[in-house]
């Protein structure tokens, strides 16, 4: 095994993959992922960011609660050397509006709701003001 410094956070979940393919990684809502199918798709991920316009240093926004889906955009990300930012669900609608500007991240993927948290009402007004993907 090299040592970790001179790799990505996705080449050594590459690696994990060569040695385990079928070594569950993560359980969600029942369903188990392996690091094989975590690869896969986040490869498959990282293709699309990369044909949409993500690029290296690019900040990728992450609203989401825990699922499959979130590693494998965080995979993906990491994979093309983007930024993963990620946000609370718990987080107000002002304090989203604060965090999405600090944090100036081109590109934001989210739920539309978790629990009585609304996502998509503040996200919109605060992507139409400043231009985020």
């Amino acid at each position: 095994m090299k040592p970790p410094y001179s790799r990505t956070v996705f080449d050594l979940i590459c690696e994990q993959a060569e040695i385990d393919p079928s070594r569950i990684v993560a359980i969600d809502a029942g369903a188990s992922l392996t690091y094989r199918q975590l690869v896969e798709r986040s490869s498959r991920v990282a293709m699309r960011l990369r044909k949409n316009g993500v690029r290296r240093g690019d900040r990728v926004g992450l609203l989401s609660d825990n699922r499959a889906e979130w590693l494998e955009i965080f995979f993906a990300a990491a994979a093309l050397g983007a930024i993963v930012v990620p946000f609370s669900t718990w987080s107000t609608a002002s304090e989203l509006e604060f965090l999405l500007n600090d944090s100036e991240v081109r590109w934001l993927f989210t739920i539309d709701r978790f629990g009585e948290q609304v996502f998509t009402d503040a996200i919109v007004s605060d992507i139409s003001a400043h231009g985020t993907n």
